[in-house]
């Protein structure tokens, strides 16, 4: 058998019969033998880095992505063709799991955003519409943010006020749309004001715009409030606030406050 050359890259088809091959076996030895001179000239530098085609008949370093988890998409926009982004959530998995959404996100791209990763209480899945003009994070699945209090307080103001038992309240962890609703039960009365529960947000007082109001049945039925309507909310703290028409006493308990996502982000 000849001895295996040098070659230089690229290799010129041999003239000498002394070059060609004389089976399979030699072939891939000598194609190792180019590769590694190839691969030697300084191509490859870093655990990772990939070799691809730029152009016809034109090869170049692609190197490793800086982000763990991160997958090679197509983008014609590189020289290389593809670039390292965030595994997209298509098809039902692949998304990311947080305290925070994405920076940097790639149309399709699905995140759960969560409160805690040890002991939430929501996770919400949210998909990355490029599209949209604001509030790209679609949401696509999970429970309401909920809080309740079930113990019967009594309010005897005609102007919003906490009960003896404060809430309940959620805090919005990103600005978005959300659909927020709220109710409450109030026992029977023989005559009494008309109840309204309405929410703080943030600095922002209660308002009879957001409020749900009922008023007690008499006799010994239990009379039901409740609202659901669309707010335009930033990161704040909704805290339940109470009042009646009139300044007398009236009981009110189990009441509940929830929040669900439409589309936040930005």
């Amino acid at each position: 058998m000849p001895t295996t050359p040098t070659y230089a890259f690229p290799y010129p088809a041999p003239t000498d019969p002394a070059d060609v091959p004389a089976d399979m076996g030699e072939l891939a030895t000598r194609m190792e033998v180019v590769l590694a001179q190839f691969l030697k000239a300084g191509l490859i530098d870093a655990k990772g880095d990939l070799l691809v085609g730029t152009a016809n008949d034109a090869i170049a370093r692609f190197p490793v992505g800086a982000t763990n988890g991160h997958v090679l998409t197509v983008d014609s926009a590189q020289a290389a063709g593809m670039k390292w982004a965030a595994a997209s959530g298509g098809g039902g998995g692949g998304a990311t799991i947080g305290t925070a959404l994405p920076g940097s996100p790639a149309d399709g791209q699905e995140a759960i955003l969560v409160d805690s990763l040890t002991a939430p209480t929501y996770a919400w899945r949210f998909r990355y519409l490029a599209a949209k003009a604001s509030n790209r994070w679609l949401f696509i699945g999970g429970a309401p943010l909920l809080s309740e209090v079930a113990t019967p307080d009594n309010v005897a103001s005609a102007s919003y006020v906490s009960l003896a038992t404060p809430g309940p309240s959620v805090a919005i962890p990103v600005a978005g749309d959300y659909q927020v609703a709220h109710g409450f039960q109030t026992p029977g009365t023989t005559s009494g004001p008309t109840l309204f529960m309405s929410y703080d947000i943030g600095a922002t007082p209660a308002n009879d715009a957001d409020a749900t109001q009922n008023q007690g049945v008499a006799g010994n039925g239990v009379s039901v409030a409740m609202r659901t309507r669309p707010k335009a909310l930033t990161a704040v703290a909704l805290v339940s606030k109470y009042k009646g028409s009139t300044a007398t006493s009236v009981s009110l308990l189990n009441r509940w406050l929830s929040v669900v996502p439409v589309a936040v982000g930005g």
